[in-house]
């Protein structure tokens, strides 16, 4: 199945940008997480629900001014959508060491 998100996700700098803001009480990061989180939500939910998946995350850009480290930041925003959508869950194991 294809999954496809128009427009653009932020990338690693904006959400760091947006992270140190909230150091003075600015709630920009929220405001970001929540906005594009639903925003993947919205468009996941009739999707069909899945047990496990393994995911390829496919990103186009216009241009060349993002690098592949720094593009693949807005994939948090993409799994919590899918999540948040109930269209996969994501289940965490803590082994102790």
């Amino acid at each position: 199945m294809i999954f496809n998100v128009s427009g653009r996700l932020p990338g690693t700098n904006e959400i760091i940008e947006a992270a140190k803001l909230c150091k003075r009480n600015y709630k920009e990061y929220a405001v970001m997480k929540d906005t594009y989180t639903d925003m993947v939500a919205w468009l996941a939910k009739k999707l069909p629900k899945y047990k496990s998946v393994n995911l390829t995350i496919t990103w186009y850009e216009p241009n060349e001014k993002r690098d592949s480290d720094n593009i693949i930041g807005g994939q948090k925003f993409l799994i919590d959508g899918l999540v948040r959508a109930g269209t996969i869950r994501i289940e965490v194991e803590v082994v102790a060491v």
